[in-house]
């Protein structure tokens, strides 16, 4: 039989390369930008950003279905807004921690939560009745097994986003959103996005020539959009 010390010699190293491991991919460590900064280096539009700020990544967040919630709640409305409902959320519904004096007093409401509680609670923080109900149907259908995101994450990009559109309040720029932000894919245009289109007309594109110009950004276009959104003072989303 091992002893104490045996176990936690092999259990903690396995642990903390779990941890890395998942901590890299919130960070988007693996990702080599190197074609990315070469194929920017020969845009007018993309080289100076690029120069200034080369490092820029996708952060990603771990839960599909938090992405999806962030995702409805920033539609149409401003990153400032979007905020507003999400802190509100969190407060109001979410898991508050089980010692109560943590310094993160309630974890983001999961599907289960959202799953469990009349529509009108959630359209009381500040949501419209059909962001409200969507989000309430996103929860119920992945806490029902109907919804599978670990499936729709390995789907290929036109097929994820497919999959994602079938579900009521997701349209093209909330599946875009989520592929971007939920699994890491490096090719997402959001030529629709109010901020994209701020950036770039900061720089000289119009919203009219906003997609041609992601397109020339093939198959990088994720990281393009992330370097417009840092160009916009607290433009981040």
């Amino acid at each position: 039989m091992l002893s104490r010390g045996q176990l936690r010699a092999g259990i903690v190293p396995v642990i903390s390369g779990l941890e890395r491991s998942w901590g890299r991919r919130l960070l988007d460590l693996d990702r080599d930008l190197r074609p990315f900064q070469g194929l920017a280096a020969t845009d007018r539009v993309l080289a100076n950003l690029v120069r200034r700020r080369p490092g820029i990544r996708i952060p990603q967040l771990a839960d599909p279905f938090e992405a999806a919630v962030r995702a409805i709640v920033g539609q149409l409305i401003s990153v400032a807004a979007a905020r507003s409902v999400l802190a509100r959320l969190v407060t109001r519904l979410g898991p508050g921690s089980p010692t109560g004096n943590h310094p993160v007093s309630n974890a983001f409401p999961g599907p289960e939560v959202l799953a469990g509680v009349p529509v009108g609670q959630i359209r009381a923080c500040g949501l419209t009745g059909a962001k409200a109900e969507a989000i309430a149907g996103l929860a119920i259908a992945t806490v029902q097994a109907q919804l599978d995101w670990t499936a729709i994450a390995g789907l290929p990009a036109e097929e994820a986003d497919r999959a994602l559109r079938r579900w009521r309040g997701i349209g093209p720029w909330t599946a875009g959103y989520i592929r971007l932000r939920a699994f890491g894919d490096p090719d997402v245009s959001l030529a629709t996005d109010l901020g994209v289109a701020h950036a770039l007309a900061a720089l000289g594109v119009s919203r009219r020539r906003a997609t041609a110009t992601l397109e020339r950004w093939r198959p990088w276009r994720s990281y393009a959009m992330m370097h417009l959104w840092a160009s916009l003072q607290g433009g981040n989303p």
